[in-house]
């Protein structure tokens, strides 16, 4: 999922916390943001249990259908 037009990186980082380097991805890409699904507790999780990435653009801000997409998504994500 997601526009395979829209790739990031490659990047080559080191000594970055999980906050840093999300901020990179989404400040790299042309339109997402990324936000917590679940508090943090060390737990035999996957990674990315712990957080969604929701991308966007700005012409898709202005549909409607888009933005309701976008909430139920945010919504799902706290429901995990």
């Amino acid at each position: 999922m997601g526009d395979v037009k829209d790739l990031v990186g490659p990047f080559d980082e080191k000594d970055k916390t999980v906050r840093e380097l999300l901020n990179l991805i989404v400040a790299s890409s042309k339109g997402a943001a990324w936000i917590t699904t679940t508090p943090y507790i060390q737990t035999s999780s996957p990674p990315d249990a712990f957080w969604k990435i929701l991308e966007y653009s700005d012409a898709n801000l202005r549909n409607p259908v888009i933005v309701r997409d976008l909430e139920k998504q945010i919504v799902a994500a706290f429901a995990q």
